[in-house]
């Protein structure tokens, strides 16, 4: 606000306190004068006015509305709903009534609610694109993405001008794999907003996915022209030339990457694949072994280095690294194909595989052999998004289990894969996923406060955005990720795959000036689309909003696992609402996290006594560790 408008609103403020004291019980002149405060930001004052107009005039419709939007503006959105719910008892006609109390039941993460209100508006006024725009958010939030682009394409109907609108419709098509609708969307939303680095490496990712590498690298450039210093940007310029089998551009840019992040895994070991797409070997073993040195649980680095072990005709060490992958990431295809041709060449299997487990007898039977069925059939089955791909799981269990149940004298590895095999089979007839290992539940600490300050469209889109830019990142490494409001749910079969994916999402967060906080269950459920059931979601959901320190930890079922395997994992007390409890938990802790952290503790709220006291708690754990 111009400092012209703010002397206008003050000298209003003046004339009508002036009027109060020749009339005091006109409720016009208190509602008038709140009104000047509320766009002076000057909520409590704008509120006390709007309090003694209802005094004065319990029936006029417009003071609840008012109120209602200082205390949505205050952050009190469980206040603003009951004034809206008096306002529109009152004039149940007026659609903005409806659509302010649709934004504060968003606000409180009540999408359905949201919707219905939004319904409501639309139904008094057709034409608002805003309504539209808003609806459509609200199903975006639930994952209904039909929806929301239906109704983004109703407000961009109806206000072609907003880039906001093409973003998040563009978002959308790419989360479906319509990358060219995705494209189009996004050159949109960039010439209505050209200085967006954002919008270039969205669209940088699109064209991508599309194999227009060229493309790509021009959205790249543009986004690195805009932010010279966005390591990230660099990187994915690198893995472009990489694909364009430009091995010594990309490595010149993975070398800029890494000047700018020395400390990024992913990094070094794309410059890994560049040397040895190169044929220089030595160097790719270096950059992986500082890849696994940074991330020991780095799956890409194993499987990577394993290829490159291959090329060099070390088929013993390419396997170690495969297995090393795939102990990590069970789902892994690439890792167990890469091994399985590795087995061939060092073994000489017999072609027909079919034939000779018929015909062989229990001792001739290897491990690697079965363990290797075994994982093939359910590599399938976790990468079955595809009803064909739980046809073929379902094609290669009852295989497995046909080849080997009537064996006898079987070793208890082999009897305890039946038994697994038998319930991998029941779920992929129902085209259900089971998921048997670790379970992430975190969400963002203070997201409501974080979202309730976002006053603008773009604002809240920022946000969001954030939140999509986390999850893309973090499926470069897994596809059993979701997220669900600011909620990240994501699966690993093993706590290695599940610490490296917990320490990369809280580092994820902070890059995003956001902090996470949760839980992780070990056990059993299922799985389709984003619905979670079993014991191990119950429990990580009980557990996940408990701590009152930033991290992630291990719930009771995820400890004794890590137990029953001596696990290697740091273990202290973590401070939860309803005391301490010691378990093991993910060490994020460096000089970097630390610095971000304390960035981040000096921007929050204090008066925020529930955020500010975890931000406390984690203080402390950082004086903890540099003690020890």
């Amino acid at each position: 606000m111009d400092e012209k408008k703010k002397e206008e609103l003050l000298k209003e403020i003046e004339e009508y306190t002036e009027k109060i004291e020749k009339e005091p019980n006109n409720d016009i002149y208190y509602n008038n004068r709140g009104l000047s405060y509320f766009l002076l930001k000057k909520y409590e004052e704008a509120i006390n006015d709007y309090n003694r107009a209802i005094e004065l005039n319990l029936n006029n419709a417009s003071y609840y509305y008012n109120r209602a939007c200082s205390y949505y503006c205050s952050n009190k959105y469980d206040k603003a709903i009951e004034d809206y719910d008096k306002a529109i008892k009152l004039n149940p006609n007026d659609a903005c009534y409806f659509n302010n109390r649709g934004h504060s039941y968003f606000a409180l993460n009540k999408y359905s609610e949201a919707i219905e209100d939004y319904d409501k508006a639309i139904k008094l006024d057709p034409n608002n694109a805003s309504y539209y725009y808003k609806r459509g958010f609200s199903y975006y939030a639930l994952n209904k993405y039909d929806k929301a682009i239906e109704d983004y394409n109703k407000a961009i109907k109806l206000d072609p001008n907003n880039a906001a609108y093409f973003s998040s419709r563009g978002d959308i098509y790419y989360y479906e794999k319509a990358y060219n609708k995705s494209i189009e969307d996004y050159n949109k939303a960039i010439k209505l907003d050209p200085n967006n680095a954002f919008y270039y490496d969205n669209r940088g990712l699109a064209y991508e996915k599309l194999k227009k590498y060229k493309e790509a690298i021009n959205d790249y450039n543009k986004a690195i022209k805009l932010n010279p210093n966005n390591a990230f940007y660099c990187y994915n310029r690198g893995f472009t030339y990489n694909k364009l089998k430009k091995y010594k551009e990309a490595i010149n840019d993975y070398d800029k990457a890494i000047k700018l992040d020395p400390n990024n895994a992913s990094y070094f070991n794309n410059r890994g694949v560049a040397y040895n797409n190169l044929g220089e070997y030595s160097k790719a073993l270096e950059d992986y072994d500082k890849a696994i040195k940074l991330n020991p649980n780095y799956t890409f680095a194993y499987n990577n280095k394993g290829i490159t072990f291959d090329n060099l005709g070390e088929f013993e060490e390419a396997i170690m690294n495969y297995n090393k992958a795939i102990e990590l990431d069970p789902s892994y295809k690439s890792a167990i194909e890469n091994r399985n041709f590795s087995l061939k060449e060092l073994e000489n299997f017999r072609k027909n595989n079919q034939k000779s487990r018929n015909n062989s007898k229990i001792d001739e039977i290897s491990e690697a052999q079965y363990q290797t069925d075994f994982n093939n059939a359910k590599a399938l089955h976790l990468q079955g998004e595809i009803d064909d791909n739980f046809k073929k799981a379902e094609k290669e269990f009852s295989s497995f289990i046909n080849n080997y149940q009537n064996l006898p004298n079987k070793p208890r590895a082999l009897e305890n894969l039946l038994i697994e095999a038998t319930s991998y089979l029941i779920a992929s007839k129902v085209k259900i996923k089971r998921l048997k290992g670790y379970l992430i539940f975190a969400d963002i600490l203070g997201w409501k406060g974080i979202w309730k300050k976002q006053n603008t469209d773009n604002g809240k889109i920022n946000s969001i955005e954030k939140l999509t830019s986390i999850k893309k990142e973090l499926e470069k490494v897994t596809s059993n990720i979701n997220l669900i409001s600011d909620t990240f749910i994501i699966y690993s079969e093993n706590s290695e795959m599940s610490n490296n994916l917990s320490k990369k999402l809280i580092e994820l967060c902070l890059e995003n000036d956001l902090v996470i906080r949760g839980a992780i269950s070990y056990g059993e459920c299922f799985n389709k689309d984003t619905v979670y059931i079993g014991p191990a979601v119950d429990e990580a959901a009980s557990w996940h909003d408990e701590g009152e320190e930033i991290g992630i930890f291990y719930t009771p079922s995820g400890k004794q696992d890590i137990i029953n395997n001596k696990y290697n994992l740091p273990e202290d007390f973590i401070k939860l609402k309803s005391g301490e409890i010691k378990t093991f938990f993910i060490d994020w802790y460096n000089n970097k996290t630390k610095e971000k952290f304390y960035e981040l503790f000096n921007m929050i709220d204090k008066t925020s006594i529930k955020v500010y006291l975890k931000y406390l708690n984690t203080e402390k754990k950082f004086v903890s560790y540099e003690n020890n």
